[in-house]
């Protein structure tokens, strides 16, 4: 998928919404299903058995969102006050390698906490799925990702729609419809908000 057909994509798909996690759960709220990624609700973890757990947890949604799909696209974004993108952010090298600039979006006109200009410069990467092949991401994003640079994690299905936000604490997905979402709501109900 190259960049303009993830634009495109993406416009067709979420059309009220620009590729923003936090924002994502507002706009499609009836179609989206919010989940605990450790079981005590704490939100970061503090042990290998809480990375273990959170990496197992949303693995399992990876799973459910995903297995059918050929390529699963990552969505990252590196947060700057300069209206450019950076050439050269080692975190973001660490974290997707292979990652292709997209766009920038002035964060000031989304969302009232940037006072300042702000942009969020977002990159996309697209690999076949399996099981594990993203847990240093997730780690990372189970970690508050932003330390390495990066922020906003969300891995796309482009064959579905379906996407999965991953954050320290939780994860979002958004499915096709309200019944999808109720189904995968009632099959981890236990981890769910």
């Amino acid at each position: 998928m190259t960049p303009e057909q993830f634009n495109a994509f993406w416009t067709r798909t979420f059309p009220e919404c620009p590729p923003v996690g936090f924002l994502l759960k507002h706009i499609y709220k009836d179609r989206c299903a919010r989940f605990r990624t450790l079981a005590s609700g704490q939100r970061l973890p503090q042990s290998e058995t809480d990375y273990a757990a959170i990496c197992e947890r949303q693995n399992t949604l990876l799973d459910h969102l995903f297995l059918n799909e050929a390529r699963v696209v990552l969505i990252t974004t590196i947060p700057s006050e300069n209206e450019v993108p950076p050439k050269n952010a080692p975190g973001f090298l660490n974290f997707d390698p292979r990652g292709g600039f997209v766009h920038s979006l002035g964060m000031n006109e989304f969302e009232l906490e940037f006072k300042t200009p702000s942009y969020w410069h977002l990159f996309m990467s697209a690999s076949e799925y399996r099981h594990g092949s993203f847990d240093p991401v997730l780690r990372a994003a189970a970690d508050d990702a932003s330390i390495a640079g990066v922020v906003n994690v969300i891995f796309l299905g482009p064959a579905t729609g379906r996407l999965l936000h991953v954050y320290p604490g939780g994860a979002d997905a958004i499915l096709e419809s309200t019944n999808k979402r109720d189904q995968l709501q009632a099959r981890y109900k236990e981890w769910t908000y």
